[in-house]
């Protein structure tokens, strides 16, 4: 009996012991600063490192010499940040961003307290007139835009004024699934977030962006990105389970693709959230950029594990690509590229990373290089809008014509190289990748400025290395092609053979040399010493001191490539850049001249490429990989 009162004498002890400490825990809580703003979930970190500073451990086996109580912990520093949260809608997944767009709601009525769900899909409907009906507004939001679905008709903000069209939302109701229709609140948000589905938590009234999540079975990009509030970007902290099979299928393309465990997850938001006016003519466009291109926050791989490793983030947005930032694109992701933009073969040469897939033919054609993620992903979907990329001696062309998107050289623009990891400055460009030329030829506005109003075509059309003969389909369509321009322009189509063209009017500078022994090591050199020095030795050492004297692996053609750069004498680059200026001058005059009404006197037609196969797996060009010495007309527009 005894025994028992003692124990139910402790059992009473301890049970105050633990109301005193609950309280304790209580007052702590109560003793943050509201000002501090400091979440739930951070203040509860809080008080939980408080409390390891304060509390002993309890009594151990001891330690000969020292005391069996350890003192406490001086205090643990860690820190839990929210990265956003994905859902999945009607077997879509989407990606919620952390940034709190705006309020709405977060009072308590009956209409928000009978949305017990802790977070809904909602879409904010903007009726612009009287008879505007809710089947047709629904008709127009799936037509324009991918990441909304009818899930997102679970509960309606709208800023409609008229009877009837609040009547026909109320009749709408059931055919929808619609649980609650709100007038959008003025004050909701300061300005008004602009029509479009978001997540709504009714219990706090936050509103969070919706992003729709992609899977990058072709391989074309890096990393897929989001935006920070300071216009910095952060890597996107999500994944899309990859489960089976997809399909690309469009008005351009069929294909069935096998999606792989390795296949980033790209975040898109709405296509509703932006719209056109003359500052921003790219509004909503989504844009990928080629993975040598300077983005804020985030680094760069130049497709080089080493360098990728031991690159910072980068402070600032290279200036072409804030360009069309500022233009309205929406940067969603960086994409491969052949390492350092030098020229490669898929596979054998894509060591560090495996090469993008070509959406064209069977899907195991080359993708070109070295733009090639920013070529294939365009070609491949139609989430993606444009891509920027850089050419310096085809690295935009090529991709493009192989893997069947738009895609030019422009003119050099010394002022549009900052920020891009470079191969040749003096050749070095960049340029726009698209499906459709009207919104390439909005994105080269923004890039270049205005472009030149001519009223007038060239008068001149030549052809170089084109076919004479309709012996295959290629053929076929290239000697039709080149027939239809030379209607379009009123003119005819003459072969221009440059060889013979210089062999007959050649500078003295030439000294009788042929065009192909006077200009033929122009692009090795500058690129393989430049890109060496900008680059490559830079990269050694960095590599050399964190890694006790090792040096980096790099891929078989800018190794090659550097290699025989270190061979050639340094006073070779002086007389490869003093023979491209003499060159130049001499195609002004003796190839291709200005017009007087037009950007040039004539127009130069080649086929860059004429879809032969070139499969992933070879076979391997016998001269490859090696150095790009040689001229063709390809070359001019590098010169």
């Amino acid at each position: 009996m005894q025994g028992a009162i003692l124990l139910a004498k402790e059992n009473k002890e301890l049970r105050a012991t633990n109301e005193k400490q609950k309280q304790k825990r209580t007052r702590s809580r109560r003793q943050i600063p509201a000002e501090e703003g400091l979440s739930v979930l951070e203040a509860s970190i809080l008080i939980g490192q408080q409390q390891e500073a304060t509390q002993a451990p309890p009594p151990g086996p001891g330690i000969p010499g020292e005391s069996a109580i350890q003192p406490p912990l001086a205090g643990v520093t860690y820190c839990i940040s929210l990265k956003g949260q994905t859902v999945e809608l009607n077997g879509i997944s989407f990606y919620l961003p952390p940034k709190v767009l705006g309020t709405f709601g977060s009072d308590n009525s009956q209409a928000v307290v009978s949305l017990t769900e802790p977070l809904y899909p909602i879409t904010f409907i903007d009726i612009a007139s009287d008879n505007c009906s809710l089947d047709a507004i629904v008709a127009d939001y799936q037509s324009l835009d991918d990441v909304f679905n009818i899930g997102f008709l679970k509960v309606i903000f709208h800023n409609g004024q008229s009877n009837d069209v609040i009547q026909d939302l109320q009749t709408i109701k059931s055919k929808y699934g619609v649980d609650a229709i709100f007038p959008y609140p003025v004050d909701a948000s300061t300005p008004p977030l602009p029509p479009g589905p978001y997540f709504w938590s009714p219990s706090s009234g936050t509103i969070n962006a919706a992003y729709r999540l992609y899977t990058d079975e072709q391989g074309a990009f890096t990393q897929g990105l989001i935006p920070s509030s300071d216009g910095s970007y952060n890597v996107i902290p999500a994944a899309v389970p990859v489960l089976s099979s997809a399909s690309i299928k469009t008005h351009w393309l069929n294909l069935t693709v096998h999606q792989g465990a390795g296949s980033m997850t790209i975040g898109v938001p709405s296509r509703l959230y932006y719209t056109k006016n003359p500052a921003k003519p790219l509004a909503g466009a989504r844009l990928g950029v080629k993975d040598i291109f300077d983005v804020a926050g985030i680094k760069s791989s130049g497709g080089s594990r080493a360098y990728y490793t031991l690159s910072p983030p980068a402070n600032e947005t290279a200036p072409a690509i804030q360009k069309l930032i500022d233009a309205g694109a929406v940067l969603v992701g960086k994409m491969k590229t052949s390492q350092f933009a030098n020229g490669e073969w898929a596979t054998a040469d894509w060591v560090d990373y495996h090469a993008p897939f070509n959406p064209r033919g069977d899907g195991y054609q080359d993708p070109g290089s070295s733009s090639s993620g920013p070529a294939a992903g365009v070609a491949s979907y139609d989430w993606l809008d444009m891509t920027a990329g850089t050419d310096t001696g085809g690295s935009i062309r090529v991709p493009a014509g192989v893997n069947g998107v738009y895609g030019s050289r422009p003119s050099h623009d010394p002022a549009l190289l900052k920020g891009i990891l470079p191969l040749s400055p003096e050749m070095d460009t960049v340029g726009i990748l698209t499906r459709n030329t009207t919104l390439w030829k909005e994105a080269s506005k923004v890039l270049y400025g205005v472009l030149g109003d001519d009223n007038s075509l060239p008068r001149k059309l030549y052809l170089v290395d084109f076919p004479t003969h309709r012996s295959t389909q290629s053929d076929k369509i290239l000697i039709e092609f080149a027939e239809s321009l030379a209607d379009i322009l009123h003119t005819n189509a003459d072969v221009f053979d440059i060889e013979r063209v210089w062999n007959s009017t050649s500078p003295k500078e030439a000294r009788g040399a042929g065009v192909d022994d006077f200009v033929g090591d122009i692009f090795p050199l500058l690129t393989a010493k430049e890109q060496l020095r900008l680059v490559g030795n830079k990269l050694y050492a960095e590599y050399k001191e964190e890694n006790e004297g090792r040096l980096p692996f790099i891929d078989p053609s800018p190794s090659i490539r550097w290699k025989w750069g270190t061979e050639q004498a340094d006073t070779s680059i002086d007389e490869a850049r003093h023979n491209l200026s003499v060159f130049a001058s001499w195609w002004h005059s003796h190839g291709q001249a200005a017009g007087l009404d037009s950007c040039a006197d004539s127009l130069f037609v080649y086929p860059q490429s004429t879809g032969d196969t070139m499969y992933r797996d070879g076979p391997y060009p016998i001269d490859s990989p090696g150095i790009p010495s040689g001229f063709g007309i390809d070359r001019v527009p590098s010169f």
